[in-house]
């Protein structure tokens, strides 16, 4: 991956961070190992290995809170199931479902 894109997965993956936290998915805390690499996604001069890992620790933090989320609320991880609403029949690519809100940088 290219550093640009690997920036631009850092952007996006800390806009779903902000979302966890003010969702209630995961508490600010979780993000402390990500906050003391000091690598934030608009720091245009660090390394690309610097990015690199911020977004593993970033991936780890939000895939053990959703993963943690779903086990409380007794969802299923079955992709398929996610993906076709439970009723067998396949849902629109390009449908928008659940809470529509905007994601922001900040």
């Amino acid at each position: 991956m290219k550093k640009n894109e690997l920036v631009h997965l850092h952007a996006l993956l800390t806009c779903v961070a902000e979302d966890f936290v003010e969702r209630g998915v995961v508490d600010e805390s979780a993000f402390a190992e990500y906050r003391e690499l000091g690598t934030t996604s608009i720091a245009l001069r660090a390394s690309r290995g610097d990015h690199a890992a911020a977004v593993r620790l970033l991936t780890d933090v939000l895939s053990s809170a959703a993963a943690d989320a779903d086990a409380s609320n007794g969802t299923s991880s079955n992709a398929d199931s996610a993906a076709d609403g439970g009723d067998g029949e396949s849902a629109d690519a390009g449908a928008v479902t659940g809470d529509d809100r905007r994601l922001t940088t900040r």
